[in-house]
């Protein structure tokens, strides 16, 4: 259990976190839960006890008795150093360096991020559209996700906060409220998109759908979450005997962007990557083609 100290450290910066650095609820959640987990681990109970010893020590066992992965070493490195930095800044600390920096950031192994192959990724959508949905629109709306996520690369977090408004077919346009870090982005609709969301869009007036979110319950009245995204999953997987998770779809977008000859900044762009170096990890920035050749980007038989 944390010391009276130590939790009202964390709320402070958790108050940082929210009001200074403005990020998601989710973000700060595992920034503070990786702190709540170093201070839990190495015994301590005052700030003043973080030392290089102390956090040397943390990652070496983590790495040796838990096998941590390189991501997890990069991201308890990330969120460590950031908590100390903050620490020093507001004199909570009176070290010279951060400690952390001492360590020196795990490398990131060089992967290919996995994608899903043409052939099951054809087999996947047409389960979608052939599988017994309960109801007519969930066929609708299901085939729409599963398209969406594979025509534009979005984030499932990203995908189920898409409200109504911020969809306009006519103008082949979806805005991005909920980016990663905040951001804000809009992300073309293709041609073979357009005519799943159309399709859907007609079983939403059909049944006068109020939600104001565009990906909801068949009764309209709620958000779909997280888990509602995996069930579906769950039921094309299970069908099929291809597994995979939402945010390989994503990493399928990039490499058929790629495929289909876009260039690399535009892909980084229409994915919401900080840097091209983040869409480089799969793709060649040496492809040459514009944007508005999206309206040929469809799957390969």
């Amino acid at each position: 259990m944390l010391s009276p100290h130590f939790r009202s450290i964390l709320r402070g910066y958790q108050d940082f976190l929210q009001v200074e650095k403005g990020h998601r609820p989710l973000t700060i959640n595992h920034k503070v839960k990786a702190v709540r987990t170093f201070v839990l681990r190495t015994g301590i109970d005052h700030i003043t006890e973080i030392d290089y010893e102390t956090v040397k020590s943390f990652f070496y066992e983590q790495v040796k008795e838990r096998n941590w992965s390189p991501h997890n070493q990069r991201n308890y490195w990330t969120y460590l150093r950031c908590f100390i930095d903050w620490c020093l800044l507001n004199r909570k600390l009176q070290l010279r360096i951060n400690p952390v920096n001492q360590i020196g950031k795990p490398k990131k192994p060089k992967t290919v991020p996995r994608r899903i192959s043409k052939d099951q990724l054809n087999r996947l959508f047409a389960e979608c559209c052939t599988f017994p949905w309960k109801y007519d629109i969930q066929r609708a709306r299901n085939v729409a996700i599963f398209a969406t996520f594979v025509y534009t690369g979005m984030r499932l977090n990203e995908l189920i906060n898409i409200r109504r408004e911020d969809v306009s077919i006519d103008n082949r346009t979806i805005l991005i409220r909920e980016g990663k870090g905040g951001k804000v982005r809009i992300v073309t609709i293709c041609l073979e998109l357009k005519r799943f969301l159309a399709d859907y869009e007609l079983h939403l007036t059909r049944l006068k759908v109020s939600s104001e979110f565009y990906f909801c319950s068949v009764g309209g009245k709620k958000r779909l979450n997280n888990k509602d995204i995996y069930r579906m999953r769950d039921r094309l997987s299970e069908a099929t005997g291809i597994r995979f998770c939402p945010h390989e779809l994503r990493h399928t977008f990039a490499s058929m962007a790629l495929e289909q000859k876009i260039p690399v900044a535009s892909i980084s762009k229409f994915l919401g990557h900080e840097s091209i170096v983040y869409t480089e990890g799969y793709l060649a920035p040496e492809q040459k083609i514009l944007l508005s050749h999206f309206d040929d980007f469809k799957r390969s038989a």
